[in-house]
């Protein structure tokens, strides 16, 4: 999370202190509301949590990670390593933790203003913290489906809004299509009084004309949001290229001793696989890099 780093200080004791420190600036996965917790970006589970010990868990997991690698490293070697975690209150990284967010301004949005199903996408943007345990790809909308097969000419199915049809535009206008011409059925949508295919234009031929031009308006709309979205994808990604953000993932820096091994390996005095070791890499990453 962008909101703390770890960081260590070392005393005259031979000790080293490894500890949360917390950033006074504007974070992407932080939420705070009049200086209290409000929620956190979950990268694993891809979701907002409103759970604040799951900040602790996760700060205790930085520091313990920390911890372990500093104990490899032999310039550590004679040190006493102590990690002062955030489920310690003795320590007051807790405390410090809970003044941080007092005196930081006000970062929040709305959760849950959209249902989430298992297998949706979410970004930081769509504020969701809950998820449905089920897939709507994945089974079967059953009582969907028994409902649509006793549906019958001149029957009339109220709905409380479009998105009851489907997920997408294209899915909500095809739905329209089946109930109206397939099954001859009328369709009432609550949240849209206009979309209200019964007789009550004066005649049959107005009331199919105000039917398709709604359908078609939909259509428009479905086609529009598509290339707008693919507009400013292609926008954002210039505009960035022009800033001079590189896009994938940051190349893998060469350890210093990189050119030294490289040339044992090309006298055959070590193998590939023992020149991957002393680097500290992956085989394939040094064959990739031997071979540029």
């Amino acid at each position: 999370m962008d909101f703390y780093t770890i960081q260590y200080r070392e005393d005259k004791k031979e000790k080293i202190e490894v500890y949360p420190e917390f950033h006074v600036e504007d974070s992407k996965d932080l939420m705070i509301r009049g200086g209290a917790f409000r929620a956190a970006w979950d990268e694993e589970r891809k979701i907002w949590t409103e759970d604040i010990y799951y900040v602790v868990r996760a700060i205790d997991r930085d520091i313990r990670k920390k911890i372990n690698n500093m104990s490899s490293d032999p310039r550590y070697r004679d040190y006493e390593i102590i990690g002062k975690f955030m489920s310690s209150y003795s320590n007051g990284m807790w405390q410090r933790f809970k003044n941080h967010l007092k005196l930081s301004k006000d970062s929040y949005h709305d959760l849950n203003h959209k249902i989430v199903f298992a297998d949706t996408e979410v970004t930081r943007e769509d504020y969701a913290s809950k998820r449905l345990p089920y897939s709507l790809c994945d089974e079967e909308p059953v009582a969907y489906n028994e409902l649509m097969a006793r549906l019958s000419p001149n029957d009339t199915l109220v709905v409380k809004s479009l998105d009851r049809l489907g997920r997408s535009y294209e899915e909500m206008i095809r739905q329209l299509d089946i109930i109206t011409h397939e099954k001859g059925a009328f369709i009432v949508v609550l949240d849209l009084p206009i979309l209200d295919s019964r007789n009550k234009y004066g005649d049959d031929l107005t009331a199919k004309l105000v039917l398709n031009l709604v359908i078609q308006i939909f259509s428009y709309v479905a086609q529009m949001e598509r290339e707008m979205n693919h507009r400013r994808t292609m926008e954002g990604i210039a505009a960035a290229k022009a800033k001079g953000v590189q896009f994938g993932r940051k190349p893998m820096e060469r350890p210093a001793i990189y050119e030294s091994v490289r040339s044992r390996w090309a006298a055959d005095e070590i193998s590939a696989r023992e020149a991957a070791r002393l680097l500290g890499i992956a085989l394939s990453t040094f064959r990739r890099w031997a071979n540029e």
